[in-house]
């Protein structure tokens, strides 16, 4: 190629190669928790043993799809430094989350409270790993985050954290007087994250895809 010829177009990922994966892994996860799930109702394996089943799959998922990405170098080597960083930030996000659900899921006690959003008791180890998991790797996520959006993303994650900030301070204080006076459940910090969570989400995605 001379200095006068044009580049030729980076390849790009196929969108449905890439959602199989990701679709397959995530069946395949599913299908660990739920032979796992029979096992211990049997006592023959752990909550422990499953979670380590799973954590297998998914790197495993993530082998693969790293592979598939692999090929495609400079379609990422395109991407400016900001964009890839942006896309790093993203990732550890998501796989926090992902890795957190299954650690409680797992971590969490037998009996009638004993789903992810009842209130079981967890095991403490679980509990002492999800929390250093949720403050480090979050902690991580936003200063990579933080360091590489552009003003568009800032306004869209700014509007979407004031909407995750309205979400909480409308209904806590109304919550905590009804339940005061013994008309609704005692407030739920949990049910007030998730609000958060939610309006959040909706207007950043609103503001950053419209």
């Amino acid at each position: 190629m001379t200095e006068n010829e044009p580049m030729a177009p980076a390849r790009k990922p196929s969108f449905v190669w890439t959602s199989v994966i990701i679709i397959v892994t995530a069946f395949m996860t599913g299908a660990v928790s739920g032979y796992f799930d029979k096992m211990a109702e049997y006592g023959e394996a752990s909550r422990t043993s499953g979670f380590a089943a799973q954590l297998v799959v998914i790197a495993i998922g993530l082998v693969v799809l790293g592979a598939y990405l692999s090929r495609f170098g400079r379609f990422w080597a395109s991407w400016s430094r900001r964009k890839q960083l942006y896309a790093v930030s993203l990732s550890i996000a998501a796989l926090l989350g992902f890795v957190t659900t299954l650690a409680l899921r797992f971590g969490v006690g037998d009996g009638p409270s004993s789903d992810l959003f009842g209130n079981g008791q967890f095991d403490p180890q679980v509990a002492i790993l999800v929390s250093a998991l949720w403050i480090g790797g979050m902690a991580l996520s936003l200063f990579i985050y933080h360091r590489n959006v552009d003003d568009h993303e800032k306004q869209a994650y700014l509007w979407g954290g004031l909407a995750g900030f309205y979400a909480v301070i409308f209904p806590a204080p109304v919550w905590w007087l009804l339940a005061r006076a013994q008309m609704v459940p005692a407030v739920d910090g949990m049910i007030l994250f998730l609000f958060a969570v939610v309006a959040n989400a909706i207007v950043y995605m609103w503001l950053k895809y419209r």
